[in-house]
Order: C-alpha cells, then structure tokens, then sequence
C-alpha cells in the first residue's frame, strides 16, 4: 500500500532527510556541535516518522473507504425499468442527482432505450436522508407515494421494515461521518504542525543555501571533477605525463635528432613549475583559511541564555542569521534545551554594521546621548573607544575584502593559464594519436 502525503508533507521529508543525509556525512568543528547535531537529527527523524505513519494512516483509510464504493459499482443489481416493466439485471451505468438533490445509481434499459434512477440512493448519507422523507411522506398520508408517473402502496410490514433499517442506518452514518470528522482534524492538527516546522526547515534551508554554517560543520573538500579550475588542473597534469611518456619511447628508438625536443622539454618544465607554484599558493592560503576558521569555531566563550539568563563557557554549536541581518554563532543551554545567538556578530564585516546600528539607536541625538550615557553607564571615553574600534574594523573588513578580491582574481587568472596550456597540450595529443607532427613553439 502505497502512502498519502500532501505537498507540504512531501516538500518537508526530502528537506528533513536532505538536512539529516548533510549533518550524518559532514564533521562538526567541535565536540558540542557534534552533540548538538546528533540531537537535531534524532529529532528530525521522529518528525518524519510522524509524517510517515501520518501518510500510512491516510493511504489505510482511504483504502477502506474505497473498498465498499468500488464493490458496489461491481455488483449487478435486480431492477425493474419504470417505463416498460421489463426485468433487468446490470451493473451501475453512472450516477444522476434528482430533484430531490440526492445521488443515484444510473441505469440503461435496451428494450426501450430509456435511462433511470435505481430504486434507492447509492451513498449511506442520502439513504439516511431518503428513508427519513420516504417516512416522513407515509405517516402524514396513506401509505402511498407517487413515481414516474404510477402510484407505489407499502404495505405495514414494509413500513416497519423502513423504520428499522431507517433506526440501523442513523447510528451506522453518525459513526462514519464523525471518523471522517476525527481523520480530517487530526490532519490538520498534523498539518499546523508541520507548517510550523515547515516555515523554520525552510528558513534553515534558505541560510545553508547562502553559505551560513547553521550545524556548525567542516566544509568538505571539493573533488576535482566538481571544480572547473581542480578539473582542468588534474587533466594538465596527465596530458604532460602523456606527451612526456611518448617523447620517451620516441627518442629511445631513434637516432640523429636527439635534440630534436630539447627546448620544448624546457618549455614544458617550466609551464608544469609555474602550475605547481600556483597550486601551492593556493593549497597556503586555504590551509590558513581552515586553520583560522577551525580556531574560531573552537573558541570557548561567555554567552547567556535569554531563558534562564545563566552565563555559560562553551564553543559555538552553528551560526545564524539575526534580526538585523547580521550572523552570530549559535549556542544551546543544555537547562532550557534552547538554542540561541551570541551577543555579537562572529565576522568582522557584520561586526561594523552591529556597532554602527547600535551608534545609530543609541546616540543619535544628543537627547538619546545623554539618557543612553546614564542607562548604559558609559562615559565620554567608552563612546570615544566605541568610534575608534568601528573605524579599525572598518579598516580590517577593508583589508580582508581586498585580500579575497586579489584571491580570487589570482585564481581566475590562474584558470586561464591552465586553460590555454590545457588546450595546446590536448591538441598535441591529438597530432601523436593520428601519426602527425606537432608544433613544438607551445607559448
């Protein structure tokens, strides 16, 4: 049996098992983002066994409703057609609703090619409806009800045998109706909840998109065939191997050129330096990248919990994006089993905008100064210090995004050169693999 979600439910397990499949294959920084990871996971795999069993209960359900509705429109049912009286036999052609605003079964006679209504309604809840005017009718006349045309007598035996199947059906649709009821409310009790968890699984989706570090894991290191420049890098190197390798064999079983591939050799030697400085200039710089930021992650400091205001030593467990859009590292009181940011964005960059908003709220005008002073207990000095540190984290959030820009810029120019010795060395292969002579100028 196969299950029933909605789209929301859907949408939040491939998000769940997403975020589950990226903390169980990563490394956290540190030991208490580690703990706090497994106990993220843990629980987003009780969420989605929640909506699993959710999805199971409602594909049963709806697997027993569908059993008595299909077997009745199997069956073939003993009829009579009111316009000619000839017998029939025959399956539910349709349904009709009639003038009484209840559903039918819908029949076919051949003889006189006429549709009709089957004698009662198809679905319990008109049948409950149907037996109730049917009974309401005989008590206020005699016994006689009129259709298609022709006058229809019960007898009193017929009358009491509606009355008890009218008293049988009544509690039988009650029970049904109220199950329905239940099943629905649970679902959208269910769906409350998950929409809850949705909009936050949505927001930590959105924050790992744009690079926010919310578990607190170690970046994996990309495989070359997942990075142009590692990609193109790692096919250089072979094509030099390759070239090499061949100049080789063909030098050894000749004679009177044998300096025939001196200077390209040269050329080559001096290329496949100049890569590998490159390479390792690179290699440096994101060494040190990983050892600051594994250092960063890894340093114990004070925070308070806004619940229980107890000030804690711990590292951090992620980072997360505030209300001023500034990113903080997050911490966990292991008391209130809550989850919240530091007091100061954890980047030089988000540092400035937090002190010059604070500058902006808190002395803005001289009104503001001066009762601010007093609130905060500061004086003249604190607010001259505050300045001079917004102007030398100005200066390092400078100097930091100059160094990333001359980076990165190293690392495009880098690409293009291995780009255009990718290409001649591709084309030189080509020539050895079709017999041809090949250009030895390679600059």
């Amino acid at each position: 049996m196969k299950a029933i979600y909605t789209e929301s439910e859907k949408e939040l397990l491939d998000i769940y098992g997403a975020i589950r499949e990226l903390i169980n294959s990563s490394q956290p920084y540190n030991e208490d983002a580690r703990k706090y990871c497994s106990f993220l996971s843990s629980e987003y795999k009780k969420i989605e066994n929640i909506i699993l069993k959710h999805g199971q209960t409602a594909a049963k359900y709806a697997e027993a409703e569908a059993r008595p509705e299909k077997a009745k429109w199997q069956t073939y049912y003993n009829l009579i057609c009111p316009f000619c009286d000839t017998k029939i036999k025959q399956r539910p052609q349709g349904d009709i609703k009639m003038e009484d605003f209840l559903t039918y079964f819908l029949f076919h006679c051949d003889k006189c090619n006429k549709n009709f209504e089957g004698n009662k309604p198809n679905n319990d809840n008109d049948l409950l409806l149907w037996f109730r005017n049917l009974l309401e009718d005989l008590d206020s006349g005699d016994k006689k009800i009129v259709k298609h045309g022709k006058v229809v007598t019960y007898n009193d035996g017929e009358v009491k045998n509606f009355r008890k199947m009218f008293a049988e059906l009544k509690p039988k649709v009650q029970n049904l109706n109220q199950a329905t009821i239940n099943v629905k409310e649970a679902g959208d009790g269910l769906e409350d909840v998950f929409e809850t968890s949705a909009t936050n699984i949505k927001l930590i989706k959105e924050h790992l998109a744009i690079g926010i570090n919310i578990f607190g894991l170690i970046p994996k290191k990309k495989k070359p065939e997942d990075v142009g420049v590692l990609h193109d890098e790692k096919e250089l190197y072979e094509l030099f191997e390759y070239v090499l390798d061949w100049i080789e064999k063909s030098e050894s079983g000749r004679t009177g050129d044998e300096g025939k591939y001196e200077n390209f050799l040269k050329e080559l030697s001096l290329i496949e330096t100049t890569l590998d400085r490159n390479i390792g200039y690179r290699e440096d710089y994101e060494s040190a990248k990983e050892k600051m930021l594994f250092d960063h992650w890894n340093m114990v400091s004070p925070s308070a919990c806004p619940k229980c205001k107890k000030v804690q030593e711990s590292k951090p467990i992620g980072e997360m994006k505030n209300s001023d859009d500034n990113i903080h590292f997050f911490y966990y009181c292991k008391d209130c089993k809550v989850g919240y940011a530091g007091p100061m964005p954890n980047n030089t960059h988000d540092m400035v905008h937090f002190f010059q908003l604070f500058q902006t709220r808190t002395f803005s005008t001289s009104a503001d100064r001066k009762k601010n002073k007093t609130l905060l207990k500061l004086s003249n000095f604190d607010i001259f210090m505050l300045k001079m540190n917004v102007r030398r984290l100005k200066k390092e959030d400078k100097r930091n995004m100059k160094k990333e820009e001359i980076t990165n810029k190293s690392i495009a120019a880098h690409h293009i050169f291995v780009l255009k010795y990718l290409t001649k060395m591709q084309e030189i292969k080509e020539c050895i693999n079709k017999g041809k002579e090949f250009s030895l100028e390679i600059n």
